[in-house]
């Protein structure tokens, strides 16, 4: 298992609680890539998601962020950084 870290900015005045960009995360994870555990961590303006994946890729990662942010509207806003 690989460990593969992101980090998101947005509007720290409507940032969503980071269980619910967990749980976005899943929503959007596809089996194909091989996500085994998500965990959001935020500050203001900013948010940290750690992914435990099966493939050293971070591609993976990016493109499952990008899939969530542009299909949640409680991530509109936001951005990897």
């Amino acid at each position: 298992m690989h460990l593969v870290r992101i980090t998101l900015a947005g509007p720290a005045s409507d940032q969503p609680h980071p269980a619910t960009v967990t749980d976005l995360l899943w929503l959007h994870a596809r089996l194909e890539d091989g996500i085994q555990h998500i965990r959001v961590a935020s500050s203001p303006g900013r948010m940290t998601a750690v992914f435990f994946v099966l493939e050293p890729d971070p591609g993976i990662v990016a493109r499952l962020t990008r899939r969530a942010i542009q299909a949640s509207p409680s991530l509109k806003g936001w951005v990897t950084a």
